[in-house]
């Protein structure tokens, strides 16, 4: 009798085992699903009229192979994704889409190559991948150009969300900002491109 009490033991424990480290899985993966919150231009003015934030535009084209690197890579680090949540609306926006889109009231629509949004957020300079951070108020702050390995990206959202912009130069930003990457601009963190099918 002793011999199968201990046998039932055992099996609860073995039980209770692979259902606690199924949960720690099943955690994991929740972890490993994180992204970005990525909205419309609608969803992030509705948002912000409630509480207000920087916007913060990634401008993609379906054939730019460097904003499919930013996807894969940067937009997929987990220090981004928590900043970017925690800190702007983010707006993901085809710099070629042929739909109308209404922007503050405004209706711009798709001028054959080119989006009318798209110039406007670019300051006509079509280059992409751009990232476009607005203000609160929705004023165009900086288009900033080409790719961005997440420290580089990091040092960007920092400086503007948390308004270093008005009362410091970027340049002098970047020398006294400690980096939660370590010291990136000497060349620590080295580019591991993806292999980009048909690109």
């Amino acid at each position: 009798m002793s011999i199968l009490r201990g046998l039932g033991i055992l099996c609860g424990i073995s039980f209770c085992l692979i259902l606690g480290s199924g949960q720690g899985a099943a955690g994991d993966q929740d972890t490993a699903k994180a992204k970005i919150n990525w909205l419309d231009f609608e969803k992030a003015e509705g948002l912000s009229r409630t509480e207000p934030r920087k916007i913060f535009v990634d401008v993609y084209t379906s054939w730019c192979s460097w904003c499919k690197v930013m996807d894969k890579q940067t937009f997929t680090d987990p220090l981004i994704i928590d900043y970017v949540n925690k800190k702007y609306y983010a707006v993901k926006f085809d710099g070629e889409v042929k739909e109308r889109v209404t922007f503050r009231g405004k209706v711009y629509e798709s001028r054959g190559g080119y989006h009318e949004l798209t110039a406007h957020l670019l300051r006509e300079k079509m280059i992409y991948p751009t990232y476009v951070i607005l203000d609160e108020d929705y004023n165009i702050l900086e288009p900033v150009r080409g790719f961005k390995k997440a420290p580089e990206l990091d040092v960007l959202l920092k400086y503007y969300a948390e308004n270093h912009y008005t009362k410091t130069d970027y340049d002098v930003f970047t020398k006294t900002y400690k980096s939660p990457y370590g010291d990136y601009k000497k060349g620590s963190f080295e580019l591991q491109l993806p292999r980009l099918i048909g690109h």
